[in-house]
């Protein structure tokens, strides 16, 4: 899926989360880690801290502990869409698709950009199966960020899932103008030809790509932030 980089809560800096950011982008985990837990355990608590120490366990596959940090976080920055999406998020991994909906729902109306929510609640609709609603929610993701490529390709897979084959078409070359996106994009065409039996206009899209392209398919992807 494509990745997205979340916004922090508004919050005074603090240095030791700049430093534990650094430390993540280096892949020194557990010195990130223990930056991110000594700004979160600072009096006067700070939800930026707690959002970020979340944030991080979730990313590194640990959404069961990021869960009571992000949702102290949420009481102490109960306006910020930032938070009640990756709160979500760790709900979803931890197994409780109905409190990831609720919290989706909640970012959508509270996140300044409520695309990422809706691309997060389109992608949990789809890998439930309920494509009709995931398509309204990656619709409702492109009228806030027309042209966003993950939302296109979203789209088109709920729209093939559905039966409209041309639909799901146009989808996938809208996002394979994207550079950044026009492997995974061709790569969804293909499969789509090789559905219709048209095997030459497949092979024309499996072709190799130029380099700096994503490879693979989306599938069904997920909306995740990643530590900026």
């Amino acid at each position: 899926m494509a990745k997205k980089k979340l916004k922090k809560p508004a919050r005074g800096p603090d240095s030791r989360l700049t430093a534990a950011q650094e430390a993540f982008r280096g892949g020194r985990h557990d010195e990130a880690e223990h930056l991110f837990r000594t700004a979160a355990a600072s009096k006067p608590p700070s939800a930026e801290a707690l959002f970020f120490l979340g944030h991080f366990l979730q990313e590194t596959g640990r959404p069961q502990e990021a869960i009571p940090f992000l949702k102290r976080a949420r009481r102490l920055h109960p306006e910020a869409g930032e938070i009640d999406l990756q709160l979500g998020l760790a709900y979803q991994d931890a197994g409780d698709p109905a409190q990831a909906e609720n919290l989706y729902r909640s970012a959508a109306r509270r996140a300044a950009d409520p695309s990422d929510p809706w691309l997060a609640l389109g992608n949990l609709q789809a890998l439930r199966g309920d494509n009709q609603e995931a398509a309204q929610s990656f619709r409702r993701a492109l009228e806030f960020r027309p042209g966003d490529p993950a939302a296109l390709i979203n789209l088109g897979h709920s729209l093939q899932a559905l039966g409209l084959l041309d639909d799901a078409r146009a989808h996938y070359e809208k996002a394979a103008a994207d550079p950044g996106f026009a492997g995974v994009a061709q790569g969804c065409l293909g499969a789509l030809a090789q559905r219709l039996g048209r095997f030459e206009e497949a092979a024309r899209c499996y072709r190799p790509r130029p380099r700096g392209q994503r490879a693979g398919s989306l599938g069904a992807p997920r909306n995740r932030g990643r530590l900026p």
